[in-house]
């Protein structure tokens, strides 16, 4: 992390500062606030379209409420704003992980969990979300009580910003931006696929 830190600057001034990349992103592939809401886009892309939302400050889970760190929100929605936001949230990452490995208990870091056999899944079912780097992960379970859940659903961020993102908003754009278009939005395509 201190080597990251170290040389932040000099990424900063290779991407963020360089003229070629400000003419091909800024104002490219925008998503406004009202379409992100609108269509379930999440985490780094919703921030970088002007809207404050993370569940790790919004509904914390975890220690996330006992950790300082900022959520930066950008406003302008296109190529650009995506990069940088990440960029941002870069650092505050490093904040995160200082903390939490200055709270982290002395002693044993691995103990062998039981056999999977001894395992019974309470019956019953559960939603829970997280805030992964590329949006809100939503975890649905249901179980009969037995040793493995009865069905489980990930929704994934890539699904929504891979999907319905990518092919309402590339429409209009160069064939060369679809590229930067793709890659600002983080999609992971197995993320879809399921």
């Amino acid at each position: 992390m201190d080597y990251l830190e170290k040389r932040i600057k000099d990424y900063d001034r290779v991407l963020f500062d360089n003229a070629g990349v400000k003419k091909r992103t800024v104002g490219v592939g925008k998503i406004e606030m009202d379409y992100a809401v609108s269509s379930g886009v999440t985490g780094p892309n919703l921030r970088a379209s002007g809207m404050r939302a993370d569940l790790r400050k919004d509904d914390p889970y975890l220690v996330y409420d006992r950790l300082e760190f900022e959520v930066p929100v950008l406003k302008g929605g296109d190529i650009y704003s995506r990069i940088l936001q990440r960029r941002l949230e870069f650092g505050e990452s490093i904040k995160i992980i200082r903390q939490v490995l200055e709270m982290m208990p002395k002693g044993k870091f691995f103990e062998k969990p039981p056999s999977p056999i001894e395992w019974k899944v309470r019956e019953g079912e559960v939603f829970e979300r997280v805030e992964s780097s590329k949006g809100e992960f939503g975890y649905y379970v249901v179980s009969d009580g037995g040793t493995r859940p009865y069905r489980v659903f990930v929704r994934g961020p890539s699904y929504t910003h891979g999907i319905k993102v990518v092919s309402e908003k590339s429409a209009g754009l160069r064939i060369a931006d679809a590229p930067a278009f793709f890659s600002s939005l983080d999609v992971c395509p197995p993320d879809i696929e399921r």
